[in-house]
């Protein structure tokens, strides 16, 4: 079940970036 959790933490992380370097390259003056 640990792994379970893991995958999870690291796939909503992976999509975190995904937002965030595609807010990046879309919009830079918009950087927090």
């Amino acid at each position: 079940m640990v792994w379970f959790i893991a995958f999870m933490i690291a796939a909503v992380a992976a999509i975190l970036y995904a937002i965030g370097v595609s807010i990046d390259t879309e919009a830079p003056q918009r950087k927090l």
